[in-house]
């Protein structure tokens, strides 16, 4: 019963980092979209290199995002 347990609580863990992984790329997603206008993810690169409305994914927003 022990070694259930262990496969149950690694089962858990797991799936929550897998929600975690999900919800990481959404809000990427939805940075990029409120960065540029557009889901096109090859266009928040020209908002880095121009250094508009954000650091760059350094963690913190500038500008009043």
């Amino acid at each position: 019963m022990n070694i259930e347990r262990h496969f149950l609580v690694l089962m858990l863990g797991q799936s929550l980092a897998n929600i975690g992984d999900v919800l990481y790329i959404v809000g990427v997603m939805a940075t990029i979209y409120r960065m540029t206008g557009s889901a096109d993810a090859r266009l928040a690169n020209d908002c880095c290199d121009t250094g508009i409305k954000s650091d760059c994914g350094h963690g913190m927003f500038r500008n009043g995002f």
